[in-house]
């Protein structure tokens, strides 16, 4: 999917919560970037998508799109 307005309406039809998390580095640890997307009601996030150098947009259509498979997937 290369169309942020696809992915974003993806989100909202699925009501999912988009949290991107920017790379870090404290006491000597880096830590890479990332985005997770959880469904309203779930405690653990249905995918984390990681960064590769600053692409958040196409890291954040990944996780979304792989999120709604995921849910796909486990439909009966």
């Amino acid at each position: 999917m290369q169309d942020h307005g696809d992915a974003l309406r993806l989100a909202v039809r699925r009501r999912f919560h988009v949290c991107i998390f920017s790379a870090s580095q404290a006491e000597g640890i880096s830590t890479p970037g990332f985005v997770e997307v959880w469904r309203e009601d779930d405690a653990d996030p249905l995918h984390v998508e990681y960064v590769q150098a600053d692409d958040y947009e196409a890291a954040t259509r990944r996780a979304i799109v792989r999120a709604a498979a995921e849910i796909g997937r486990n439909m009966p």
